[in-house]
């Protein structure tokens, strides 16, 4: 089955979630994660966001670059990224030099459908 695996380019845990909310309100043309800056507003998950990935049949995998060494994806990946894992192989469907031109969930979304069903 496949899985969806979203990596936040921020440490995981509740003091990196309070400073990186902060980061969002204080500077955020300066915010180094722009999945958690698209998907995320200061408390919780955007809803557009989290009903589209609830529809979405496949596993969902959400790792910090905290994270990430130990994930055992392919390290040379540039974060933030969304990955599609097979199982056997894993394709990046949204790099980090795409997030400049993803300025919301919903633009998000359209990306990750067309890239979905053109199949990744």
């Amino acid at each position: 089955m496949d899985k969806l695996v979203m990596v936040y380019n921020a440490d995981g845990g509740w003091e990196n979630a309070i400073m990186d909310s902060l980061h969002k309100i204080f500077s955020p043309s300066t915010y180094p994660c722009k999945l958690c800056a698209v998907t995320f507003g200061l408390r919780k998950m955007e809803k557009t966001w989290e009903d589209w990935l609830n529809k979405q049949p496949m596993e969902k995998v959400f790792l910090h670059k905290d994270e990430w060494p130990s994930s055992g994806y392919d390290q040379s990946i540039t974060l933030p990224a969304i990955l599609l894992d097979s199982g056997t192989s894993a394709k990046v469907l949204v790099s980090a030099a795409e997030w400049n031109d993803i300025p919301d969930a919903a633009t998000l979304i359209r990306v990750l459908e067309m890239k979905l069903t053109q199949g990744a």
